[in-house]
């Protein structure tokens, strides 16, 4: 069903008309609507209630027709041909968002997404409150019988205690799993599978001995289990717990299209740009953390040996203090350099020009093309990034797949000990 609305903006009143496509995950949870006012750029944060409509009520004008119609859909891509419409007169009061999409990509392509966009309302957004609050339970040496009680008295089960050896740490591993088989389409694991199916082989056939040598060699530098705890997992319920503003994003994971920047520019009203590059620069930030382990385990895995980095006319045999050493920009251009395996794998996750605009608070974002200009370098004026709003959101759905996948990895090294 599709809601219209007229809005007045609060900063220079001027009108415009939301025309919400709407399904039934409305009755699942509230809708979240960051739109930007097309006049004077201001950015305006609402909500869609089932059955309330749109909230807060403060924002909608009545008996005043909007000047300008703005398409809204939480769960399919909003392109500017379809939702955006400059005059009434140039507006189709019929159009079908889902109809329009099935036209330009095919209706099976379109359902694909459809397919991610059930598991997701199914598997995650019921339960994503949930593995926030688990977070401060989990501790290495936590009690598992406190996870298990939440997890009890949330599902409104009968009181639970640890019936095995399981810490809070692969309790609640299990959620992160579930998070990673709703995210984790099926074009992701056929196109960039590969690498981490790869370790997990390599993991299984493996002793013990070799992997507690890895954790020796990563000890000075690296506790997987801080990182863990107190960053990857935080970061991942963060992501889950706003999960519907990357739905359009996701998109291009369900259609198989992993080229960035995408051929076409899908428009998205359900997240800001300065949302977005926090996000984008903190997952940045926790994957540059654990970087230096996965070259470590890269190493070991080609090379038998930690410290030991050969790949084709490459060759270091101090790898690892070589890498740890560098700044994190150093870093992502060695694992270009040296580590195609590597490369591969984070590929439009740790772009640092994005991170550095957004920590230099020097972004600016074109509401109209939805493009986001940052300077990443303040010495020189010509050091500009571009990315369109729709890719800077596609990188953050990669960088917490791939996160969850480390973790994967890391849990799966840990039950070999």
């Amino acid at each position: 069903m599709t809601i219209s609305t007229n809005i007045k903006c609060d900063v220079c009143g001027h009108t415009f008309t939301i025309k919400a496509q709407m399904d039934n995950s409305i009755k699942i949870y509230d809708w979240p609507i960051e739109i930007v006012c097309p006049e004077c750029s201001n950015h305006i944060a609402l909500h869609m209630n089932y059955p309330k409509g749109i909230l807060p009520s403060s924002y909608i004008v009545k008996n005043e027709e909007g000047k300008t119609h703005i398409g809204y859909s939480a769960t399919l891509p909003i392109l500017t041909d379809i939702y955006y419409k400059e005059g009434i007169g140039s507006f189709n009061p019929l159009y079908s968002a889902y109809i329009n999409l099935c036209n330009l990509y095919g209706i099976e392509v379109v359902e694909k997404h459809n397919a991610t966009i059930q598991k997701i309302v199914g598997g995650i957004i019921p339960h994503k409150s949930l593995i926030s609050e688990l977070l401060p339970f989990v501790k290495p040496d936590g009690n598992p019988e406190y996870i298990l009680n939440k997890i009890s008295a949330y599902f409104k089960q009968s009181k639970r205690v640890a019936s095995s050896n399981a810490t809070c740490l692969e309790i609640y591993k299990d959620f992160i799993d579930t998070v990673y088989n709703v995210i984790s389409t099926p074009e992701y694991i056929r196109q960039r599978g590969h690498y981490l199916l790869e370790l997990r082989r390599f993991i299984n056939r493996t002793a013990k001995e070799q992997f507690q040598q890895l954790l020796s060699s990563v000890s000075s530098f690296q506790d997987v289990d801080d990182w863990l705890i107190n960053n990857a997992y935080p970061f991942i319920a963060d992501i889950t717990n706003h999960i519907e503003q990357y739905l359009p994003a996701i998109f291009f994971s369900s259609i198989g299209d992993f080229n960035i920047p995408h051929t076409d520019n899908l428009n998205i009203l359900t997240i800001d740009s300065r949302r977005v590059s926090a996000d984008y620069a903190r997952g940045f930030e926790v994957l540059m953390k654990i970087v230096p382990f996965m070259v470590a385990l890269n190493n070991l895995y080609k090379n038998g040996d930690c410290n030991h980095c050969k790949e084709g006319d490459i060759e270091y045999l101090n790898a690892l203090e070589r890498f740890v050493n560098k700044t994190n920009g150093e870093k992502k251009k060695e694992i270009y350099d040296s580590y195609p395996s590597l490369k591969t794998y984070f590929e439009y996750t740790i772009e640092n020009h994005i991170r550095n605009g957004k920590n230099h608070e020097d972004e600016v974002y074109d509401v109209k093309t939805q493009n986001i200009s940052y300077h990443y370098n303040a010495n020189r004026d010509d050091a500009i990034h571009n990315e369109r709003l729709i890719d800077v959101s596609f990188r953050v759905y990669l960088q917490t797949v791939v996160m969850i996948e480390i973790t994967l990895l890391i849990n799966a090294i840990k039950q070999k000990l």
